[in-house]
């Protein structure tokens, strides 16, 4: 992923697997933005990158969260794990 306001940032939006374009840039990159079918974020001044970026995380969390507790299975015949 990739977050840009800039035409300096257009090389990196373009690479990225997903670009988000801040919602306070220029007429110019938000047209390029519609061309390419990126994502507008919020503005700086309403913290776009941490709206855009908090989601993901918060997600990723909970993924950790729901798999760091999931038990492994022993098979009660060998008291070892099969792998």
């Amino acid at each position: 992923m990739a977050i840009g306001d800039n035409f300096n940032d257009q090389a990196m939006l373009e690479f990225a697997g997903s670009a988000v374009v801040m919602a306070n840039a220029g007429a110019e990159m938000q047209a390029l933005a519609a061309r390419h079918g990126w994502a507008i974020g919020l503005s700086n001044d309403e913290d776009g990158v941490a709206a855009t970026l908090e989601p993901l995380i918060r997600s990723e969390k909970n993924a950790e969260k729901v798999t760091s507790f999931a038990p492994e299975v022993v098979p009660a015949e060998t008291g070892i794990r099969d792998r």
